[in-house]
């Protein structure tokens, strides 16, 4: 009678905690930058017959290398700190123009905007609530970021469509607030 040896067990790597993390393969994208990544600000504004535009600013706070590309999203508050029914347009209106998105990649503490234009609700004829505090979401995020901002708006086509709420942003551009599309004024 024959007798085979018995096969050992083939053993199952492990990672051994004083293994570093597998760095960045060169060319590799860099991830989009995720809210607990920015900060956001309020800037520069301006206004053309009853029609407005603020410049908004996100900066990389963090230490890493992230990017933004796409449309940012926007919910006002009223003072409660609850929902009003906004309504966000990407595009264009009187106050933005037309811009197709551009990824933006943002180095630890550098700078993207986008603009933020609406109209006032009073030549529509129309009794809006104003927020005093806006979430504003980066783009291809769900996290928003929440800052202090009072803001009364409106849109549509004519006063019989118009409603309130409604604001149109920008697609996000590299650099602060004075570096890209800019409210009229």
């Amino acid at each position: 009678m024959s007798t085979s040896p018995t096969p050992e067990p083939t053993p199952t790597p492990q990672a051994s905690p004083s293994q570093a993390p597998a760095s960045p393969v060169a060319g590799a994208p860099t991830p989009g930058c995720a809210s607990s990544q920015l900060g956001v600000r309020a800037g520069r504004t301006g206004a053309a017959t009853s029609h407005y535009g603020v410049t908004f600013t996100f900066w990389n706070r963090s230490a890493a290398t992230c990017t933004l590309y796409g449309y940012p999203g926007q919910q006002m508050l009223d003072a409660q700190g609850r929902p009003l029914p906004t309504s966000v347009n990407w595009g264009s209106d009187h106050i933005v123009q037309p811009q197709k998105p551009a990824l933006v990649t943002l180095q630890p503490g550098e700078e993207a905007s986008f603009l933020l234009g609406y109209a006032s609700p009073d030549p529509y004829g129309l009794s809006c609530p104003s927020s005093t505090q806006l979430l504003v979401t980066p783009p291809n995020e769900t996290r928003s970021l929440t800052i202090p901002f009072r803001l009364r708006s409106a849109g549509g086509v004519d006063a019989a469509h118009a409603q309130c709420c409604v604001v149109t942003v920008s697609a996000v551009y590299a650099g602060g607030g004075g570096s890209g599309p800019q409210p009229a004024g």
